[in-house]
C-alpha cells in the first residue's frame, strides 16, 4: 500500500513557482489543522517542514500561522452548538472547494497534494473523524480516489498524548476573553434595563440570555457600545434595547418614556412633559455613557491602560442615571 511519506521523499517538481497554489494550500492545511477541535503542534511542524519542501524560500510560515489563528478565533471547531456545528460545516465545505480548480491538473501533481494534507493529518499520530471527511472532500473536488486507504489507517492509530500548540492556546484565550466582553456588556445592558424600568426584575435571567444572543449576532454594533462616538453608543443602546424588548415581547423601544403624566392645567402639563423628556434624553445618556466608559475601561485593562479612573467615571454615570430615573419616575407616576 502506498503511503503518502513514500510519495512526498520522491518527489522532485518544484511547485514554488505557483504562488496560487501555495496560497490554496496554506489556506486547506490552516482548515485541516483545526477541523477537529486540536491544532497539535505536530501539525503545525509538519506543515512548516512540506511548506519549504514544496515551497521553497517562497513558504511563509508566519502567514499560515496567521490563516489557522483566523479559523480558531472565528468559530470554536470543538464545540456541539448546533448553530456553530452548521457554521463550522459550511467554513470547511467552502475551503475544501478551493481545491476544485486544480481537479485538471496532471494525476501526479494531484497526488501529491493529497500526500502534503494526509501528511498533515497522520503527524500527530491519528486521523480524527473530520479530518478524514475533510480529506474526502478534497479528493472528490480534485477528482481523485484516496490513494492511501486513509479510513483503514484512521481505524487503527490513537495518540492520546497530543501537544496542544501555542497558536491554539492564544486563540483560545482571545476567544474567551471575547465571550467575557459579551458577557459584561449584555450585563451592564440588562442592569441598565432592569434599573430604567423597561424590565421587570424577575425577568433578569431572560434579559441577560437575550443580551448576550443580540451582542454576540451583532459584533459590529456591539463594538459601537464602547465607542468613543456619542451617537455612535446611543444608536447601539437603542437598538439592542429595542431587540431585547422585542424578544421579551416587552412592546417597543422607548416605551419606557411613554408614561401618564397627569398635571391641573394643560400649561403645567407642558412643563411636565418637556422635563420628562429631558429627564428621559438625560437617561439615556447616562446609559450609554455607563456602558461606553466600562467598556472602554475592559479596552483598557486588556491592553494595561489606565482602566481605574474608566471605572470611576462608569460608577458616577451609574449612580446619575438613577436619580436621574427617579426624577423621571415621579413626573410620570
Amino acid at each position: 500500500m502506498k503511503k503518502p511519506e513514500t510519495i512526498i521523499k520522491k518527489l522532485t517538481k518544484d511547485f514554488s513557482t505557483d504562488g496560487n497554489l501555495k496560497k490554496s494550500m496554506q489556506l486547506v492545511t490552516a482548515a485541516l489543522c483545526c477541523v477537529d477541535g486540536i491544532v497539535d503542534q505536530a501539525e503545525i511542524d509538519k506543515v512548516n517542514e512540506l511548506g519549504k519542501k514544496f515551497f521553497k524560500d517562497k513558504y511563509d510560515k508566519n502567514e499560515f500561522e496567521t490563516l489557522v489563528k483566523g479559523f480558531l478565533s472565528t468559530i470554536d471547531f470543538s464545540s456541539e452548538n448546533e448553530e456553530i456545528v452548521s457554521q463550522r460545516e459550511k467554513i470547511i465545505n467552502v475551503t475544501a472547494t478551493i481545491m476544485k480548480q486544480y481537479a485538471k491538473n496532471s494525476l501526479d501533481d494531484k497526488i501529491a497534494y493529497y500526500s502534503f494534507l494526509s501528511e498533515v493529518a497522520l503527524s500527530d499520530g491519528e486521523i480524527h473523524e473530520k479530518e478524514l471527511d475533510f480529506l474526502n472532500l478534497v479528493s472528490e473536488y480534485l477528482e481523485i480516489e484516496d490513494p492511501f486507504d486513509l479510513k483503514s489507517i484512521a481505524s487503527n492509530k490513537s495518540n492520546p498524548n497530543k501537544v496542544i500548540s501555542s497558536i491554539q492556546i492564544e486563540s483560545d484565550e482571545a476567544r474567551n476573553n471575547s465571550s467575557q466582553a459579551i458577557g459584561m456588556l449584555a450585563k451592564m445592558l440588562t442592569d441598565s434595563m432592569i434599573h430604567s424600568g423597561q424590565v421587570p426584575k424577575a425577568r433578569e435571567r431572560d434579559c441577560l440570555r437575550v443580551a448576550i444572543m443580540s451582542i454576540a449576532k451583532h459584533p459590529t454594533l456591539s463594538a459601537d457600545l464602547v465607542s468613543n462616538d456619542e451617537r455612535k453608543r446611543v444608536a447601539a443602546c437603542l437598538f439592542f434595547m429595542s431587540e431585547i424588548e422585542k424578544e421579551l415581547g416587552l412592546g417597543q423601544p422607548g416605551s419606557q418614556f411613554s408614561s401618564t403624566v397627569y398635571a391641573d392645567t394643560n400649561e403645567e402639563l407642558v412643563k411636565k412633559k418637556r422635563a420628562v423628556n429631558i429627564y428621559a434624553s438625560l437617561g439615556l445618556l447616562c446609559i450609554s455613557g455607563f456602558l461606553g466608559s466600562f467598556g472602554y475601561a475592559i479596552y483598557q485593562f486588556f491592553t494595561n491602560g489606565n482602566f481605574l479612573i474608566w471605572i470611576i467615571i462608569g460608577v458616577i454615570l451609574w449612580f446619575l442615571q438613577r436619580w436621574v430615573g427617579s426624577k423621571h419616575d415621579a413626573l410620570t407616576g
